[in-house]
């Protein structure tokens, strides 16, 4: 089952999805439109939606593709990729224009400690 996570002050939900039948169930059961997995093509991808006045990014990763294409370490790398396209609409919603370095740092640290509780 896929946990969703939210972000301090409730600003942005978040969530690893790593399959087609994943994506499928969890557009299910939160009630978002149905989308393609990984739909642009890339090896990692961020959907973002809008759900309930709060926003909703899907971190896509075939993790059956990716396993056999990329060392764990790379696995690691995409994953804080798209942990700072979370982070920047966390910002966003936020309405954060300027942050502190820290603020900044820890806020990604935990997106990608979450992100990577999820890839194991």
């Amino acid at each position: 089952m896929t946990k969703l996570f939210t972000s301090p002050f409730n600003h942005v939900q978040y969530a690893l999805i790593k399959s087609s039948k994943e994506l499928d169930k969890f557009c299910v059961k939160h009630n978002v439109a149905p989308s393609k997995f990984m739909s642009l093509g890339k090896q990692a991808q961020c959907t973002i939606f809008e759900r309930d006045g709060t926003r909703l990014v899907l971190v896509q990763l075939d993790k059956k593709e990716i396993t056999k294409l990329y060392t764990p370490t790379q696995i690691v790398g995409l994953i804080v990729h798209e942990s700072v396209h979370v982070w920047q609409e966390v910002r966003s919603a936020m309405g954060e224009d300027n942050p502190s370095s820290e603020f900044e740092a820890y806020s990604v640290e935990r997106i990608v400690e979450d992100l990577l509780s999820e890839w194991e």
